[in-house]
């Protein structure tokens, strides 16, 4: 089934470390300029998803520290090793790869000015990162049975990632071309094929974007990215076989995986926000499908038809995107917090517990308060696919567990705080009494002995009784 337009975001969600996280003046990585359509979004949230945009929202919009920041790749670098860097990156998007077995061909998104280019998002406050790339099937691939195949194998980055490889070429490379992609190899960290031509996988691709990071972040999921796919079908195939293969692009399977029906439209993980656009999410990725009309309706129609040949390239990362990114970052941020919330030890000094507990319910709250919206937007079609994005990720679930279990949690560790408040208080009263019996022996047998004995054997009997109180108190005990 052809394709008419079609892409792939993939994500990898990061656990950051504040603390050792540092994008500087001198990274590969630099604030981002992105352009934005205004007055699509209420402006309160319009605000809090764009502050970092561009510098004319970050020097005009106040800076919150629930705010994300957002980097693109550099375009040059006054250093020379990174300035290389970056100029083999360069030749990584303007080269046409394939998936070595398959066979299906690829390129990178190489434009940088909205959120299809190559992006890192970081929120340090939620201690929260993405690392965003978009890859597109080449015209002569772009058939679904392609892009259900290169999302299902793209997505995985453990031992079963695929190998990537040039797209051969028709004829003999010019030795400089053959030397840069030589350079590329080095690069990525990468094997070679037995012609000498770079062969990686996205590990070694993702080691590389954040390889300024390391020991500052660590992986949500080390085996799965996430994906957002747009693609743009004619109206002449059947509607329900769309539906199945739309399904199995935005959860990433293949072929060998039967959808049940009752996920498809009007259920589950698909819906119609419009005649001709269907919205996908699940958690393991999303997307939107819109289907153009054929010629004979786009000669009656063609008002329909532009708005939809300009879907992908305008509205998508424009206002859908954003609105996407909300609700991952929501979702991933309040799994990062569910993490830290299993990692209190109990055991620990009380005090400790609680404070950590209090710290990341003040968190909570003022994400919830200032990230969580009922509607997005004044248009519906805005508004239906956040609340359908958040009700498949579950964000209002998360966010009312965490609050369930903040709750059990500071009951319990109150409760164990109130309890050793207690034996202290016991043990200290315990201490007195056993001091104030030893001191009125002392005095006791001080005024017995007069000057008949030596006052130290009295000392010594005092506290031998001291010795044998407290031991009667443990054996108690």
């Amino acid at each position: 089934m052809p394709l008419k337009e079609t892409y792939t975001i993939f994500m990898l969600p990061l656990s950051i470390d504040p603390e050792k996280w540092n994008v500087a003046n001198d990274s590969i990585w630099e604030p981002a300029e992105l352009k934005l359509e205004k007055d699509i979004l209420y402006p309160h949230i319009q605000q809090w998803l764009q502050a970092a945009a561009n510098s004319k929202n970050r020097e005009s919009m106040p800076q919150k520290p629930q705010n994300f920041s957002i980097y693109s790749l550099r375009n040059r670098h006054a250093d020379a090793s990174k300035k290389q860097q970056l100029a083999i990156w360069r030749k990584i998007v303007g080269t046409e790869w394939c998936l070595e077995k398959d066979g299906i061909a690829f390129k990178f998104f190489g434009k940088d000015n909205n959120l299809l280019g190559t992006k890192l998002i970081v929120s340090p406050y939620t201690r929260v990162g993405l690392l965003m790339f978009t890859l597109q099937l080449s015209e002569a691939n772009a058939e679904t049975d392609r892009l259900v195949t290169l999302n299902y194998r793209l997505h995985k980055i453990d031992n079963q990632a695929p190998q990537i490889v040039c797209v051969p070429p028709s004829a003999p490379l010019h030795p400089k071309k053959l030397e840069e992609l030589q350079q590329i190899t080095v690069l990525l960290q990468s094997a070679t094929t037995d012609e000498g031509m770079p062969r990686w996988t996205l590990v070694n691709l993702i080691r590389f974007l954040l390889h300024e990071f390391n020991g500052a972040y660590s992986l949500m999921n080390s085996i799965r990215l996430h994906l957002f796919t747009y693609l743009r079908v004619t109206a002449d195939e059947n509607s329900r076989n769309l539906q199945e293969i739309f399904l199995r692009i935005i959860r990433g399977e293949n072929s060998n995986y039967l959808p049940m029906m009752s996920n498809t439209i009007d259920s589950a993980q698909i819906m119609q926000t419009f005649q001709n656009i269907f919205i996908g999410s699940s958690v393991e990725g999303g997307g939107i499908m819109t289907i153009e009309p054929n010629e004979d309706q786009a000669a009656t129609d063609s008002p329909a038809s532009g708005h939809i040949a300009n879907f992908g390239a305008a509205n998508l990362p424009q206002r859908y995107l954003w609105i996407y990114l909300l609700a991952i970052m929501q979702r991933h941020t309040l799994l990062q917090i569910a993490g830290e919330i299993t990692a209190i030890d109990h055991s620990s000094n009380t005090d400790y517990s609680l404070t950590t507990l209090h710290s990341m319910a003040e968190r909570v709250a003022l994400l919830k308060a200032s990230t969580y919206f009922t509607d997005v937007s004044d248009y519906t079609q805005h508004n239906q696919f956040y609340h359908f994005c958040a009700t498949q990720l579950a964000i209002r679930q998360h966010f009312d567990e965490l609050s369930e279990k903040m709750n059990l949690l500071e009951t319990v560790i109150a409760s164990k705080k109130d309890e050793s408040d207690d034996v202290k208080n016991n043990r200290l009263t315990i201490i007195l009494a056993i001091l104030t019996v030893a001191s009125a022996t002392c005095d006791t047998l001080t005024v017995l002995t007069l000057d008949k004995f030596n006052p130290i054997s009295g000392i010594v009997l005092a506290l031998a009784l001291v010795v044998l109180l407290f031991a009667a108190w443990n054996w108690k005990k």
